[in-house]
Formats: structure tokens, C-alpha cells, sequence
């Protein structure tokens, strides 16, 4: 390994410093982060954390250059030299939509990728967000971070307070052992709230004079429940690129882009805003990309009380999300997702009709692709128990689809698991 001579000390923690080194071999320069109290403890987390990195491979994500973890007392690893953290240059952003949307972005991105690989951060802050620019930024220190396994979820003792002050979700605070993608979605609500108020001091928080669909998406972050949280950041980015106008390719119009938005990040639903979205939607339903990307983005609680609203034009929408999505050629990988937004749609919506298109769906994708994923998941959506009222409107439905279909279903559906109705219309 090249030898790196440090130059100066440019940042400190509680258990290491971070030093401006300098390469012999080029005269590049670097940052080293180096222990101060080799521990075994410590040892073992900063351990873990140059693993963690080293485990990641984004252009958004700090990366290690070379390490030395094996030999005491010294114990350092080596990472690109960046300017400044995103703290420094935080007023600069504030109001400045062009330069928070650029910088926002990045940091979704990186966290998406960290959890897609299972890893979560747990100290997301501006100080852990490294610049040279708006363009070349990363996310750093992972010296809390955890890998979802069940090895690193023991590593965390019960009761364990673990974070920052101001960007930490409450769990953390209580026991961060429970700690988990929601955990980092909070923290970024957090920052997304300091991007349009002012550097936060404290952990209280004020919506109210925040753009509408802003206070929207801080608000479902930062929900004390996690469960009332978006799920994950990917949930999060999405509402992001709507609200933030990033994402005309869903829509027509501005209006309903902003409304797909600012439904998909409420905890609850908007029922003015949902009739609203219904009357938009009544006029682009032939228009079957749009009505497939509404379909598969809007929440299920949204989709489940349009129904309610009015379930005739729901039934409408689904019919034609169906006939858009179960005869076309898919990419196995999306197939799994139209399967999955079908069933949690069957499970929400409480429409004889519209579970009788969804599950059909289903069954086309699955034997369109010979996807055995796909059809397991028909499988259990046709084995459950169904009222009269859902029978007699899968018959209707199983009439009006080609002999092929029919066909496919009474393959996989044991005959004593029909009813009359149903068993008559597939021997025709």
C-alpha cells in the first residue's frame, strides 16, 4: 500500500479524527479517517463501517481507496478528499429550489441504492453529506450504519440510543435496534424540511408555511409511527419527483402530476383531491400508458377510496390497466411488480368486479411469461375463499375472455374449488 502523510486534521468525532493526507507516490490528495481510542468496541464498529462501504458502489456513496484495519494501534482507511460538508454550505441551498432539488436528489438516490444492497445509515445529516458541488457530492460516515442481517441486527443491544439530535427518528432514540429503512426516510424528511426553513436547531417542526406538497411529504416522513411513514425511500422519491415536477412523463398536465403527487404522500386520503384526480382520469382513459403508471404508482388506500367514491369509474380504470398490462410483453423483473400491485390492489379494494380483473391479470402476465413467481401468486388469490357476489362476477368475467384464458384457468383451478356458474361457463 502507498504511504499517505498526513497534512492537516480537518474534522473530529468522538472516537477518530479526519486528516488531509497527501499520497507519496503522486502528491494526490486525500482524507483519512483515523481511530483516536482503538477500543476493541471501537474497533469493531469502524471495522464495519469501512465493510459497509466497501460493500457499496454508487457515484452518490464515499468510497474507500485503502484501509488499514489489521495492525494497532493505528487503524484508518483512506477516501476521496471533498471541499466541504452540505452543513457549510447550508444557507446557501435554503430557498434556493433549483440547488435543493439538484442536491435532494442525489442523497435519495444514494440511500435508495444503500437500501436496496440492505444497508441503512442511521445518522443521515448534512455534516455526513460530502460536496466539491451540487454535482459531485456523497454520502458519508456510516459508522452507525447496519447491515439487515441477522448477525448485525444482534450487534445493537436492546434499549440502545443510537443518532443525531434533530435528524434521528424516534426509535433510535428509544432502541435502535428497531431501526430500519423508515428509521433514514424520517432523517430525510428532516433534511428536506431544513432545505426549505433554516438550519435546525432543535426538533421541532412547522409545516405550515412550506409549499403544499413540501408539507406533505415532510410530514408523512417525519410521522412519529413508522408505520404511517412511507415505507421506503423509494415510496418517498417518487411522491419527491411528482411534487417537485420532475416526473411529467406520468402525466398530461402539471395538475395531475401534482395531484398523483400529493395523494401518494398523505398518511390519509383527500377525498376532494381524489374526485378531482377521478374527473381528470375520466378523460385519458384511452390513453393506456398513462392509466399503467397511474395504476402502479397511486397507493392502494388511494385507489381503494376512489372505488368508494365511485366505483363504476374505478372499474373502468382497472379494466383498462388490465388490458393494457396482461397482454403485453414485460420484462420478468416488472411482471413480479404488476403481480404485486395487483394483489395488494385485490386485498384493498373490497369490488367483486375489480378483483375479478385483477386476479384474471394475473393469470395472463403469469402465463404470457411462464412465470412461476407470477402464477403462485394467482394460485393463492383464486384458493381463497369468495362470496356469491365474487363468484358470479369472476363467471361474467371468465366469459368475456378468449378460450385460451379459460382454458389456462381451469388448468390450475381443481374443479371442486368452482362453483356451478363458474364450472359452466369454462366447459363452453
Amino acid at each position: 500500500m502507498a504511504n499517505y502523510t498526513d497534512k492537516k486534521r480537518i474534522g473530529t468525532g468522538g472516537f477518530g479524527d479526519v486528516w488531509l493526507c497527501e499520497r507519496d507516490t503522486d502528491g494526490q490528495r486525500f482524507a483519512k479517517k483515523k481511530l483516536r481510542t482503538p477500543l476493541p468496541e471501537i474497533v469493531e464498529r469502524f471495522t464495519r463501517e469501512v465493510r459497509i462501504i466497501e460493500s457499496l458502489d454508487h457515484p452518490n456513496i464515499i468510497k474507500v481507496v485503502a484501509k488499514r484495519l489489521t495492525k494497532g494501534p493505528s487503524y484508518f482507511f483512506i477516501m476521496p478528499h471533498y471541499h466541504h460538508s452540505m452543513a457549510t454550505v447550508l444557507k446557501e441551498l435554503i430557498g434556493n429550489t433549483s440547488r435543493c432539488t439538484k442536491v435532494f436528489n442525489a442523497i435519495l438516490d444514494a440511500i435508495e441504492y444503500a437500501h436496496s444492497e440492505g444497508v441503512i445509515h442511521r445518522d443521515l445529516k448534512p455534516a455526513n453529506v460530502l460536496m466539491n458541488s451540487d454535482d459531485d457530492l456523497v454520502v458519508s460516515d456510516f459508522g452507525l450504519g447496519r447491515i439487515l442481517d441477522a448477525k448485525s441486527t444482534r450487534r445493537t443491544g436492546t434499549g440502545v440510543k443510537m443518532g443525531t439530535e434533530c435528524y434521528a427518528a424516534p426509535e433510535q432514540w428509544s432502541d435502535a435496534k428497531a431501526a430500519d429503512e423508515r428509521s433514514d426516510v424520517f432523517s430525510l424528511g428532516r433534511i428536506l424540511y431544513e432545505l426549505h426553513t433554516s438550519p435546525l436547531t432543535s426538533g421541532h417542526q412547522d409545516t405550515s408555511a412550506l409549499p403544499t406538497g413540501i408539507a406533505l411529504l415532510v410530514n408523512r416522513c417525519t410521522a412519529a409511527d413508522p408505520k404511517k411513514r412511507f415505507q421506503t425511500v423509494t415510496e418517498l422519491k417518487e411522491a419527491w419527483l411528482m411534487i417537485s415536477g420532475q416526473a411529467d412523463e406520468l402525466a398530461p398536465s402539471e395538475e395531475v402530476m401534482s395531484l398523483i403527487g400529493e395523494l401518494s404522500a398523505r398518511s390519509t386520503v383527500n377525498k376532494s383531491k381524489s374526485l378531482r384526480l377521478i374527473h381528470m382520469l375520466s378523460h385519458v382513459l384511452d390513453d393506456p400508458d398513462l392509466i399503467h403508471n397511474v395504476v402502479m404508482k397511486l397507493p392502494a388506500t388511494v385507489l381503494s377510496a376512489m372505488a368508494e367514491q365511485d366505483v363504476d369509474f374505478t372499474r373502468q380504470l382497472i379494466r383498462a390497466f388490465v388490458s393494457h398490462a396482461g397482454p403485453i410483453g414485460w420484462p420478468f423483473s416488472y411482471t413480479d411488480k404488476i403481480t404485486v400491485r395487483c394483489k395488494s390492489l385485490h386485498d384493498a379494494i373490497d369490488d367483486p368486479i375489480i378483483r375479478s380483473d385483477l386476479l384474471l391479470c394475473t393469470l395472463q402476465v403469469g402465463e404470457n411469461h411462464s412465470r412461476w413467481a407470477v402464477l403462485a401468486t394467482f394460485d393463492e388469490l383464486v384458493n381463497r375463499t369468495r362470496t356469491a357476489v365474487e363468484n358470479l362476477a369472476l363467471a361474467e368475467r371468465l366469459s368475456e375472455v378468449s378460450p385460451h384464458m379459460r382454458g389456462a384457468f381451469a388448468k390450475r383451478v381443481p374443479a371442486n374449488r368452482l362453483n356451478a356458474k363458474i364450472q359452466a361457463v369454462l366447459k363452453k
